[in-house]
């Protein structure tokens, strides 16, 4: 396995500035009720920027985590794979295994070499 690297950058929060449309904050006037109206529509405005940004990078984060998880996962059961053929090859079948090729190897060089034996007549 090669080690990735890192491609997710910091999260840095932007500065969010009031974008309402100066036609509406001409709507509210210059008197002090309506300079309480405009601020609270730039306010409005800047919470909802504020709001729409959160859940964008949450949805991403989330995307990134379910990423990682499956990977996670995957790698799991490839080291349950790893260690079942470890458990199978070094289990008591696996040592029978082992000699029983080994038996079977010296059998057919016996052989072989009777065969060939007789055959260039020593």
């Amino acid at each position: 396995m090669t080690p990735s690297t890192n491609t997710v950058e910091p999260l840095s929060v932007p500065e969010f500035k009031p974008k309402v449309p100066e036609f509406i904050l001409g709507l509210c006037g210059e008197s002090p009720e309506g300079k309480v109206r405009r601020y609270l529509l730039e306010r409005m405005d800047v919470q909802d920027q504020q709001t729409a940004w959160l859940v964008r990078n949450a949805l991403a984060e989330n995307r990134e985590l379910r990423r990682i998880e499956a990977r996670v996962t995957e790698m799991e059961l490839e080291a349950r794979d790893v260690r079942a053929w470890r458990n199978t090859l070094t289990g008591k079948w696996g040592l029978i295994g082992a000699a029983a090729a080994v038996a079977f190897t010296a059998l057919v060089a016996s052989l072989c070499q009777r065969l060939l034996g007789s055959i260039f007549g020593r």
